[in-house]
């Protein structure tokens, strides 16, 4: 063979060995699909994540939606996409980068011992791969006593709508932990209110540490609700290389289910004018100033106090002020409470309108103890102001008030056309003037005798016995009593005048003992939570009083 021919030869098979070689280049290499776990997440009791790790060519796409583990349908997570670009590409990009795809899929809880994953299949560039298959050790979670839940409820024995409770988790361990699963029901209960966000707090204790929970909320809707297992799962943890690792075994603890039940208020006795104030307490007006100006504000202290929620405590609303608004303006709604040091303080800000003794009136606040199951009814006294200024500052007040509500007129033209319409009999005037003078006469009469009769003075005589007639009516019967007495002392001359507080009253023996009754009367009105004395027992000594009271006046 020639050297022309030889030639000829070695460029066709360096020809063919180079268009081989760049033949293999621009192929398509099969994918590598790997699937793993994480020791510390395979764990009994729980889904274990299982990740899929797949490297590819840029030109080969993965069907997110074929992945299937024994014929069953996947639906992963996608975590990461990165591209790695091969030596010698020109462009990041190219068909010929590298792909790693990385892909999380959830495998169902499984018991404590050894099981194999995979393979996992998968579409790559329209062809189905396979994954390798491993073998995955699922451990079982550790209960042990230095990792402890306990579940509880700070409450009063029996719980009412409005009453404040505090559910309260207490986590016990030791060493560095970090919390993997929380499932706390108890922060979370049908029928109550939070309050506030959750406190958390840790303490150290001689066996370790203790994390604390507590969860502040109000009974809302009385029923019976049932708190299910709450259970906390931690693994120890160390730092390596300034990030935190886990260390197995995983650590398990629960708590056991219980039921809490929100009581309705007994309905037998409940007061209409009951708003869901709990415990027992006193109210007290602070001492204003007794000579006030017409049209100017006037603010009046009320304080609470006592044994209870005080948050449950309201001012009444403006309508069970009776007479509120016939002698003040009041500025707004009822007024809201502040807490201070024990207790709750209510301004009230009112505004006469007229001259002269006005009073701003009393009312009965009913609160509910939940220890005695009891309803308590407290008297707030009156308060009673003197209101001055001049005649023409009244008029010039009244002036201002703004009309309240709309007043609705229609135009009224009268023609020729409805005038014969409208036309009344004088027959029809005759009688209905004689009618109205009938009404206004038989008006006049009755006005005239209720007139009369409320400017009669009642004497003790007819209190006492209204008292008895109303002793049933425990306030309003205790009240005409206590004003029979002031005045019988009055009529008996045991008194300058009739006064309205036993602290005016003076004397010896009679007279202390009817101070005495006053007090105890005093004390069964206006003190929340005292001891509470019979009506029978008030009333038997009430009438021997009386009647010795009388034999003296008589006796004079």
């Amino acid at each position: 063979m020639s050297f022309f021919k030889k030639y000829i030869l070695f460029l066709v098979c360096a020809c063919t060995v180079s268009w081989c070689l760049l033949g293999a280049y621009t192929v398509n290499l099969p994918p590598k699909i790997s699937i793993s776990v994480a020791e510390e997440t395979s764990v009994e009791g729980r889904e274990i994540p299982l990740y899929i790790t797949i490297d590819h060519m840029a030109k080969q796409s993965v069907d997110t939606k074929s992945f299937r583990l024994d014929e069953s349908g996947l639906k992963v997570d996608v975590l990461q996409e990165e591209k790695v670009t091969p030596p010698g590409s020109e462009m990041e990009g190219d068909e010929e980068s590298l792909v790693v795809n990385r892909y999380r899929v959830f495998l169902p809880k499984r018991q404590a011992g050894v099981y194999t994953a995979g393979p996992i299949t998968v579409l790559v560039g329209g062809v189905r791969y396979n994954s390798n298959i491993i073998t995955m050790n699922v451990q079982a979670a550790v209960v042990t006593n230095t990792f402890r839940l306990e579940a509880k409820v700070v409450s009063p024995p029996k719980i009412f709508p409005g009453q404040e409770v505090v559910f309260e988790y207490r986590i016990f361990f030791q060493g560095s932990l970090q919390l993997l699963r929380e499932e706390l029901p108890m922060l979370n209960i049908q029928g109550f209110l939070t309050t506030s966000a959750s406190e958390v707090t840790t303490e150290g204790s001689a066996n370790g540490y203790v994390q604390v929970i507590r969860q502040r909320a109000k009974a809302a809707v009385p029923g019976t609700y049932e708190i299910g297992v709450s259970t906390i799962e931690g693994m120890g943890f160390a730092l390596s290389q300034g990030a935190p690792r886990l260390i197995p075994p995983l650590y398990r603890a629960t708590a056991p289910s219980f039921v809490v039940t929100i009581l309705p208020f007994p309905d037998g006795k409940r007061p209409s004018t009951f708003d869901g104030a709990l415990g027992s307490f006193l109210w007290r007006v602070s001492p204003v100033g007794s000579s006030v100006t017409v049209g100017d504000s006037v603010q009046i202290e009320y304080r609470v106090s006592g044994r209870g929620d005080l948050s449950t405590v309201r001012f009444p609303s403006f309508d069970r002020l009776a007479g509120l608004t016939d002698s003040f303006w009041t500025e707004g709604s009822p007024p809201v409470g502040e807490e201070i040091e024990g207790t709750k303080r209510f301004i009230l800000t009112v505004r006469p309108k007229r001259l002269g003794p006005v009073e701003v009136p009393g009312f009965f606040a009913v609160s509910f103890d939940q220890y005695s199951e009891q309803y308590l009814t407290t008297a707030v006294s009156p308060v009673k102001l003197m209101v001055e200024g001049s005649k023409e500052a009244e008029k010039e007040l009244e002036k201002k008030v703004p009309v309240t509500g709309r007043v609705l007129s229609a135009p009224f033209e009268i023609d020729n056309a409805t005038a014969s319409v409208r036309y009344v009999s004088p027959l029809w005037i005759c009688l209905a003037t004689v009618i109205a003078i009938a009404v206004g006469l038989l008006e006049f009469c009755i006005v005239r005798r209720f007139r009369q009769e409320g400017e009669k003075q009642l004497t003790s005589r007819d209190l006492f016995y209204r008292a008895v007639m109303n002793r049933s009516k425990r306030e309003k019967g205790l009240q005409l009593l206590r004003q029979a007495f002031y005045v019988q002392l009055f009529e008996a001359g045991l008194t300058p005048a009739i006064v309205d507080s036993p602290n005016e009253i003076t004397g010896e023996g009679l007279v202390e003992e009817v101070k005495a009754l006053l007090q105890m009367i005093d004390r069964q009105l206006y003190e929340a939570g005292g001891e509470r004395t019979t009506l029978k027992d008030i009333y038997d000594e009430a009438s021997s009083l009386y009647f010795r009271v009388k034999q003296l006046k008589n006796s004079k």
